[in-house]
């Protein structure tokens, strides 16, 4: 009887492991952190709009720029388990150079709806409807991780002036196996879970880079950490960097972990001279590919 007992014990540890594991997997295991930050830009001259995407309950934050040049506009999406404050000091670089911008928390996340499920793709879906809402045409749309992922997907199916992707994944057995080691999970205890969410009925494709990348015509700067442990470059960075056009920009940071880039000292002085090649009168925005 203790054996059996015992037994029964560990098929139901596993079980609320697996369902934990599940959850992690398929929404933000970090949901915890505080909602009550703010996004600095336009509160004091007025010039900031918190808005709520309806029905969806998507939060975003339109900060209209005094210096605003040429109508320029740039798109922050923020990482997995993160919030539009994490987009913050990237957003200082733009909002330099005369760009208004537009912070977006993705489904369970940040001060957005809590959902069973959010996925990249639906973050994309939900940024270009706030786009066509607020008349924002041609920006430049810049993720990191997570948010790289939607950014691509929203550059590949829309007018963009420039796509950043920081941190961007290469397929989805890969982006896994990098929250397996993120999230310190046995491989061999709940791979299949993996399985399992692979095989739902989802359009996977549509989040691949090596289907958005190579559909995108506007200026695309791909930034990726050297020491990133959870989508190493090898695997990841150099397979997309084959997916670029000619004049495409790319950066392999030295010493830089996932989603780390901008603590570089050299973060900013590169993304200013990509906005200034990208505000240059070479650039025209193209129609996308069909």
């Amino acid at each position: 009887m203790e054996l059996l007992s015992l037994l029964v014990w560990i098929v139901v540890l596993y079980l609320v492991a697996a369902t934990l594991v599940f959850w992690s997997l398929t929404n933000n295991v970090f949901v915890f952190r505080p909602k009550n930050y703010t996004i600095p830009f336009g509160k004091e001259g007025t010039t900031q709009f918190k808005k709520m995407l309806l029905p969806e309950k998507i939060r975003y934050w339109r900060c209209e720029n005094p210096n605003q040049l040429d109508g320029k506009w740039a798109v922050l999406l923020h990482s997995w388990g993160r919030n539009a404050a994490r987009m913050v000091t990237r957003g200082k670089v733009y909002w330099k150079r005369g760009y208004s911008l537009i912070f977006v928390d993705a489904w369970s996340h940040g001060q957005s709806k809590y959902k069973r499920r959010t996925t990249a793709l639906w973050y994309a879906q939900h940024t270009m409807k706030i786009c066509k809402e607020e008349g924002i045409e041609t920006p430049v749309v810049h993720g990191l991780s997570f948010g790289a992922i939607a950014a691509t997907v929203v550059a590949a199916n829309t007018p963009c002036r420039a796509l950043v992707a920081e941190a961007l994944f290469r397929d989805i057995e890969g982006m896994y196996e990098g929250f397996f080691r993120m999230l310190h999970l046995p491989k061999p205890l709940f791979w299949w879970e993996v399985r399992l969410i692979m095989r739902a009925k989802f359009p996977w494709d549509k989040l691949l880079p090596a289907n958005n990348l190579p559909k995108i015509t506007c200026p695309i700067f791909l930034i990726h950490g050297a020491e990133d442990d959870m989508f190493p470059p090898e695997e990841t960075y150099d397979l997309n960097r084959t997916l670029l056009k000619e004049t495409d920009w790319c950066w392999l940071v030295d010493g830089s972990l996932h989603s780390k880039m901008e603590h570089h000292p050299d973060y900013f002085d590169k993304l200013g001279s990509f906005l200034e090649y990208v505000d240059s009168k070479e650039i025209a925005i193209l129609p996308l590919e069909k």
